[in-house]
């Protein structure tokens, strides 16, 4: 994955569960992960904050990493098995697919839970629609899945969506009309 920010251009890299953190400007490089204890899943980068947020799903944390230096600024104590991982629009909540069977709201200023709503287990990708309106989870139990859909302001499930095998993750077209689901059968599900 390349990030991209103004002139910064960083590339993430998931190696053997560890991220590698290059910037292209300065030739600089830096892991997290590994040997650490610290397996990292997803990453992605905070909207308003020169911060990159990565899931460590056995470390039950979130780390959070400077842009600049490649240091690890915070380690969030989120608990559970963090998998996928959004940012509402103000930087002032994040999301977080618990692969235990959570959505986990947690309050980034104060670095406390917010609010932690029942999913279904096997949760591990989430998106959020381009509106920010509603939160995509992709849920990967049993043989085939689903995607549960929750209002993102009331925390409520809104529906869930079958999958035609486990699914993997999600993104949006650019009109939020649109979700597009990978899934372990090597395919991708258009869902309007």
């Amino acid at each position: 994955m390349v990030a991209r920010r103004a002139e910064r251009q960083h590339r993430l890299r998931h190696r053997r569960y560890r991220l590698a953190v290059r910037d292209r400007r300065r030739h600089a490089q830096r892991e997290h992960g590994g040997q650490s204890g610290y397996g990292v899943d997803q990453v992605i980068l905070h909207p308003t904050l020169p911060h990159i947020l990565a899931s460590s799903y056995n470390g039950a944390k979130v780390l959070e990493i400077d842009e600049d230096t490649h240091e690890v600024l915070r380690r969030l104590p989120v608990g559970g098995r963090p998998q996928g991982l959004a940012v509402s629009p103000d930087g002032t909540e994040l999301y977080i697919a618990d692969e235990l069977g959570h959505l986990v709201v947690w309050d980034l200023p104060a670095n406390t839970l917010k609010q932690e709503v029942s999913a279904p287990p096997g949760a591990f990708g989430l998106a959020l629609t381009p509106d920010a309106a509603q939160i995509y989870i992709t849920v990967a139990g049993g043989t085939d899945g689903v995607v549960a859909v929750y209002d993102r302001a009331s925390r409520a499930l809104v529906r869930t969506i079958a999958t035609v095998a486990r699914p993997g993750g999600s993104r949006f077209d650019i009109t939020g009309e649109t979700a597009i689901v990978t899934n372990e059968a090597s395919e991708v599900q258009i869902i309007k």
